[in-house]
């Protein structure tokens, strides 16, 4: 039988799938032999416990870092409404959102600083498990 129609795969032959019939015909490849290469892989143990605190870290930076980038945005755009009022706007609801504007704009940057620390202490965290690890035959 011909090797492109046959059922026995030739040297460096794919199986595929024939029409109807559904029986296996290969194929040759473009005459390219793969060289897979291999790596070394630590894998590190780590707790449900530990698990669930890095899952919490990242949800908090996260939502701290949404929150306060939303805040801050609606800070500055507050600032550029407040800019470009008319003088014949009513000047009580101005002078609330002037002082409301900055308060806001303080919450956000403080938002933004405690996910900073906790994107800080997910790394340190994770650098503290990797070092307490111990391998057998460490290179």
């Amino acid at each position: 039988m011909s090797s492109i129609s046959g059922t026995t795969p030739p040297k460096g032959g794919v199986p595929a799938k024939s029409g109807a019939g559904g029986r296996n015909q290969y194929r040759r490849g473009a005459g390219i032999t793969p060289n897979y290469g291999r790596r070394r892989v630590k894998y590190y143990p780590i707790t449900e416990g530990e698990l669930i605190e890095l899952q919490g870290i990242g949800i908090l930076a996260t939502t701290c870092f949404s929150l306060g980038s939303a805040m801050i945005g609606f800070a500055v755009s507050v600032h550029k409404d407040l800019a470009l009022a008319t003088p014949d706007v009513p000047t009580s609801p101005l002078h609330w959102w002037d002082g409301m504007h900055y308060g806001i704009l303080a919450g956000g940057v403080l938002l933004m600083c405690v996910g900073i620390g906790a994107f800080v202490f997910g790394k340190t965290r994770v650098k503290t498990i990797k070092d307490e690890t111990e391998f057998d035959n460490d290179a």
